[in-house]
């Protein structure tokens, strides 16, 4: 009982520290951790829920704002980083007008829509990496500017209205022709293959941040708990596991993602970059769609569409000491599609 109420006034001294001096660290709890833990998620650097409990996957958040905006990388969110923080996340989170213009108007979305039709639009942005907001089915500014984004890179008109053209580009359909504007434009469902493959990149989101794991760990496929014990990576330093947090080497988060579409490339010996780069189908760079394979012997990404990809990597270990400071993270494609060692993959569905 007295090691119980210890551990306890410990852990409250823990969170009152990391307020009194102005800052939230590890251990902290409360209102200000969730509202940390919202905005990192709101830029995409936090994949958790936000429970308000400064953990280790936060800690990794922090670090991964502070290295890319420039700030001392200590995964403390003391004021200098939350202002940081509030600037960056303030676009992203800002409401939608009061007086909206005409939503559906001549067969596009715009600002202000909501509905079925705006869920379908954030679903196609999402899986092709130009939308990492929440799927709420409301087209806000995070929305507007994410159709933006996917006009640039496909050189079409940037208003960002979905309009016929851009959500046919979007479906991988053809538009209605010019000469027959009234011909009307029927939502596509997706394949089941589709959707088996959007599952699969849904899931990776969603453990965007989670630990970087050595090909020797127990923990690289996802499918255990971290417990806080030290395991002997192959080629690297021990690794200490997060108590409650998962993690993946970057084949094991293959495995694990195409779990989710029913395959188990595990239980076919398909379960390291050189197996993926020899066993599975080839498809050209330039045929690439999303849920594809960027392979080479020692590395393995997943291609998410709109010049990104989904990795897990060791890369990103600023203090060198091999303790899993590599992550879960949405990276640029071009490297990857630019290095002739990289080939694509397509993992077959039943």
């Amino acid at each position: 009982m007295p090691s119980n109420v210890s551990s306890t006034s410990a852990a409250r001294r823990t969170s009152s520290r990391s307020s009194a001096s102005g800052r939230l660290q590890e251990g902290a709890s409360g209102a200000a951790v969730k509202e940390l833990q919202q905005l990192l998620k709101s830029i995409g650097l936090y994949g958790k829920n936000a429970d308000g409990e400064f953990g280790p996957v936060t800690t990794a958040a922090v670090k991964a704002f502070q290295r890319k905006y420039g700030l001392t990388a200590d995964g403390w969110a003391g004021p200098q980083t939350m202002a940081k923080l509030r600037q960056v996340a303030a676009p992203r989170r800002a409401p939608a007008p009061a007086a909206p213009p005409v939503a559906s108007s001549g067969g596009k979305l715009a600002l202000g829509a909501t509905g079925p039709e705006v869920k379908e639009l954030q679903l196609r942005l999402k899986a092709q990496g130009f939308y990492d907001g929440n799927v709420g089915g409301n087209f806000g500014p995070g929305t507007e500017a994410a159709v933006k984004a996917f006009q640039r890179a496909n050189r079409m008109t940037v208003d960002g209205w979905a309009g016929p053209q851009t959500m046919a580009k979007l479906r991988g359909t053809s538009a209605p022709t010019p000469t027959n504007p009234a011909a009307p434009v029927t939502p596509s469902t997706p394949a089941s293959h589709d959707a088996r493959v959007q599952a699969a990149i849904d899931f990776g989101m969603s453990n965007l941040g989670a630990p970087y794991v050595g090909g020797g760990s127990p923990f690289r496929f996802g499918t255990r708990p971290g417990d806080g014990r030290v395991y002997q990576m192959q080629g690297q330093k021990p690794y200490r596991s997060p108590a409650g947090v998962i993690g993946f080497d970057c084949s094991g988060f293959v495995v694990a993602m195409f779990r989710k579409a029913g395959v188990d490339l595990a239980a076919q010996n398909i379960a390291s970059s050189a197996t993926m780069k020899n066993g599975l189908p080839s498809v050209p760079k330039n045929a690439l769609r999303p849920g594809d394979l960027l392979v080479k012997n020692g590395h393995v990404v997943i291609y998410l569409g709109g010049g990104k990809v989904l990795e897990s990597t060791s890369l990103g270990d600023p203090d060198g000491d091999g303790l899993g400071n590599g992550t879960v993270r949405v990276n640029d494609a071009s490297k990857f599609l630019n290095d002739s060692s990289y080939v694509g993959r397509r993992v077959p569905l039943p």
